[in-house]
This record gives C-alpha cells, structure tokens and sequence, in this order.
C-alpha cells in the first residue's frame, strides 16, 4: 500500500511536509471556509516542541495526488492555525488545524462602509473580501443584477455575516474553492462522472437517513401586496397559498412568511416550495469511497455535485447531491466521505411572474371624467351633423 503521504501531500511555506501522521480535509457547500489538522508526532531526537516544526500562521497547500499519472489536484489553500499538544506514557503529538483562505472573510469584522452605494450584488461581495485579498468566483448560474442604491454595513458585522445577508435575496450559496477563494454558486451545477454503486465503489453507508420531524402536513403562507383604487380590499390585504406532504401523516401545520409582497399564485409557490426544502433537508447519507477520486486518474469527488447512489441492500436508488467530502489519510490509508442529500433541499425559491395589474388611464379619475366628457362632445357633435343633414334633405 503507498505511503498515504504520497497521495495526500502537504507544502508549509512552499516546501513539502513530511512529518505528520493522519491528516484531514472537510469542506460543504453550507461553509465559506473549508477545515483541516495534521497530526504531527514529537521526534524522539528532536529537543524542541512541535510546534515548531509547523509554526503558526504559515502557508499551507494540501494536494491530492494520483498514484498512475502523478497528477496533484489542490482541496486546500489557507494557513496553520494554533496547536493543540496531546500525550500519554508512550507518546507526544500535536494536532494543528488548517483553513482557507477565506477565514479572516468569515471572522473579520467588515472593514468597509459604513455603507455602500450603487454597487450590484456581486460587486458588494467583492468589495467585502478586497480588504482580505480574497478572490471572489460567479459560479453556474450565478448572475449579476442591477444596482442596489445603498447597502448599509451594520456595526460590528462580519464580512460574512453581510455577504450572506446581501446574497440571500438571490438564493446564491457561498462557499469556497480549494484554491481559497469565495465561491458563489447555485446547487447541483455539475454531475459526477462515476455513479456511488454497492458492491463496486462505497465501502460504507451511514445516516442520518430521515428525520421527519423537521416535516408538516400543511404549509400555509399568508401575505400582502400593494393596492390601488382599482386593486384593493381582501384581494390584497388576505393573500393565501397553501401546500400539502403527504409523506407526514400527523397533522402539523406550519406558517410561512413571505418575507416580500405577494399574490395567490406566489404565495402557493412558496408554501409549495418550502414543503420540497424541508422534505429535501429531511433526508441524508453519508457513503464512504476509498481514495479520493472518482476512478483512477479521474476527477476528485468535490461537493455540489449530482451523483446516482444505487444501495440495494437500502432499497435506495436517486440521484443526489454531494452537499459535503471529508478527505482522511492515515493509517489505514485514504478515504473520502461523502455526504449527499436531495438536490431539492437546496433549490432556490423563485416566485413566479407576477400578475398584471388593472389597467388605468393615466391621470386616474379626472382623466377618466375627461374621457367621458369627450364622448358626450363627440356624441353631441355627431347629432349636430345628423340634424344639419336631415334638415338638407328636402
């Protein structure tokens, strides 16, 4: 079996690492900074701590390479963060944790604003991160959108903190990449090339499985919307959508907000979609593969990908979405975890189009009493002639 520190390699400051003894790599569409430690042992001729040997705030790559064509893909670019030392009667180690790039984005209070005007969406995130000299990606399907005239930066608020909250309208998910930048992408983009097949690639499937209890039996969303003198009363003040699962048989009832204005149509949509959310997020598994490709010389297995699970032992057959991969390599070698879930717990909601409105003539009443007056003249004017003519007619 090869040395797992030939297939999961480490570089501190530029130069390879050799001395640790299990290491780890976590990342999820659900954080912005991917995680990692090294397990580093204690020399016995070496008379200085440990630590030393990977100091603190030092750069640091984690490859993963393939054995058959040498070919080294990144799954992390950050910095060691501290130690923590254990030992017993045999032994001493430390353990020393690893993040992207993209902590200081994460814990840093927003060094930007108080506020900030005529940028889009996208260019507020990036001129969240520029302080930190994080890069930010647009991934598939992400957008920009016009302008936003001011967008406030709260006291005290992380960069983080008010990504997400400028983000959330879009439904965009924000993540990282292996090369430690902020990534905002959209669920499901891509597929995986390899299928998650008993008895061929999952050497172990886990839960949670399913937890209903996150699941209602009615969904009810009630709103409102602007009126006008053409659109007004319970048509805009008592807006209802409802949804149903009928996987639930316990009657519970949950109430949706809108969060914006809305109108039948829409407010079925939600209720509609926050049924699928939650019945999406209520299903999980974690399969573990061994290494940490798809085939041999293939492409990593990464999250917020699709990939066919088909476990007849669990009667489970569907497509899913890797929504987080644990890397691990040690002593019995390297494996990858991953967790996947239905794809349609992370969908955005988009309301539909919105209806159109009652038609008016411009200047409302007045020009409506102009109009009237008109063709009470023209209808006058029109008699005038007939008489005129009829009084021609010898």
């Amino acid at each position: 079996m090869a040395d797992p520190r030939d297939i999961l390699e480490v570089a501190v400051n530029g130069r390879r690492f050799t001395t640790w003894t299990q290491a780890s790599v976590d990342c999820s569409i659900e954080q912005a900074d991917r995680r990692g430690t090294l397990a580093i042992p204690r020399q016995p001729d070496d008379p200085r701590p440990a630590q030393f040997s990977c100091p603190i705030g030092s750069d640091v790559e984690v490859y993963a390479r393939d054995e058959t064509t040498g070919r080294r893909d990144l799954i992390l670019t950050g910095s060691a963060e501290g130690f923590a030392p254990s030992y017993d009667s045999g032994s001493y180690g430390i353990t020393i944790p690893l993040y992207s790039g993209t902590l200081s984005v994460v814990l840093s209070e927003a060094l930007v604003g108080p506020v900030l005007q005529g940028l889009t969406r996208l260019g507020i995130v990036r001129a969240l991160c520029a302080p930190h000299g994080v890069e930010v990606v647009a991934g598939e399907g992400v957008t920009d959108s016009d302008p936003i005239a001011t967008f406030k930066v709260e006291l005290g608020e992380t960069a983080y903190a008010a990504i997400v909250r400028v983000t959330e309208p879009a439904a965009w998910l924000v993540t990282d990449d292996a090369s430690g930048r902020l990534v905002l992408t959209r669920a499901g983009a891509d597929r995986a090339e390899t299928a998650l097949v008993l008895g061929e690639n999952i050497l172990r499937l886990g839960g949670p499985g399913i937890d209903g209890t996150q699941r209602f039996s009615e969904y009810v969303c009630r709103g409102q919307r602007a009126g006008d003198d053409q659109d007004y009363g319970a048509a805009v003040a008592e807006v209802y959508g409802a949804a149903t699962d009928a996987w639930q048989t316990r009657r519970r009832r949950l109430s949706v907000d809108p969060d914006r204005q809305t109108w039948p149509a829409a407010a079925k949509a939600r209720a509609e979609w926050e049924a699928a959310q939650r019945a999406g997020r209520s299903v999980g598994f974690v399969v573990d593969v061994l290494g940490f490709r798809q085939s041999p010389g293939g492409p990593l297995w990464v999250p917020n990908l699709r990939v066919p699970l088909q476990d007849d032992w669990s009667g489970l057959d569907a497509e899913l979405l890797i929504t987080g991969c644990s890397y691990r390599s040690g002593g019995d070698g390297c494996r990858t975890s991953l967790t996947l879930a239905p794809v349609v717990g992370y969908l955005p909601f988009i309301p539909p189009a919105a209806p159109p409105r009652p038609t008016r003539r411009k200047g409302g009443i007045f020009a409506d009493v102009s109009a009237y007056m008109a063709d009470l003249a023209g209808a006058a004017s029109k008699a005038a002639a007939a008489a005129a003519a009829a009084r021609r007619t010898p």
